[in-house]
């Protein structure tokens, strides 16, 4: 009897080993957004980023999520569950870069930078950052254009309805961004949204006055 007990025992023991080895880990991500501001943030031609995406604001806060500012919370991305890096035109330090990795490397963080196209701005700053995490992403210092897929008659206007299935486009028809540069990926990184055959690529001289 003892036997059987002994052997039972040791049984159960391996199958809890194999069990927790399998075990998905549980995130807990908190429904907070770290919107970065003090940067320079700024493109085209508003001053203050915050009106320029008051909008995208109050729908995070529609959403449940607690909107913080890193010019009154501090650079600390790592405490946070998303990251908003709009436009900055001031480079990012090197600390700033590893607080961003660290973020990161947490589970089921999400980042989102935003670039414009480059006759209003240079969009160096982004692309350092993106080349320090390996990201396979770079923005170009171009303006795409459609002659034939364009909103309103304005060929910098491009509709675009060319996606690849994702959970990121799924229910997407169209989106028609208003003046946008393109992107290039490599590695791991993948383009969800492309411009249509005719498409092409203008590279307008940097209009410093914008900046």
């Amino acid at each position: 009897m003892k036997k059987r007990i002994f052997i039972i025992v040791i049984i159960t023991f391996v199958l809890m080993i194999f069990i927790s080895s399998c075990v998905v880990p549980i995130c807990n991500v908190p429904k907070t957004v770290l919107f970065d501001n003090s940067h320079n943030n700024r493109g085209c031609f508003d001053d203050n980023v915050l009106t320029k995406f008051a909008k995208l604001i109050s729908t995070l806060q529609t959403m449940g999520y607690t909107v913080n500012y890193t010019s009154s919370s501090g650079f600390y991305p790592e405490n946070y569950g998303v990251f908003i890096i709009p436009i900055p035109e001031t480079e990012y330090s090197s600390s700033e870069n590893q607080k961003i990795s660290t973020f990161l490397s947490k589970c089921e963080r999400k980042l989102l930078i935003i670039g414009e196209y480059y006759s209003f701005y240079d969009n160096t700053p982004l692309n350092n950052i993106l080349t320090y995490l390996g990201s396979g992403i770079s923005f170009n210092n171009v303006l795409v254009k459609d002659n034939i897929n364009k909103y309103d008659n304005n060929t910098s206007w491009v509709i675009v309805n060319n996606f690849i299935t994702h959970p990121v486009t799924a229910g997407l028809n169209s989106i028609i961004p208003f003046a946008t540069t393109s992107i290039s990926v490599s590695g791991n990184a993948i383009s969800l949204a492309n411009s249509s055959a005719v498409s092409y690529l203008q590279a307008p001289l940097f209009d410093s006055s914008t900046s």
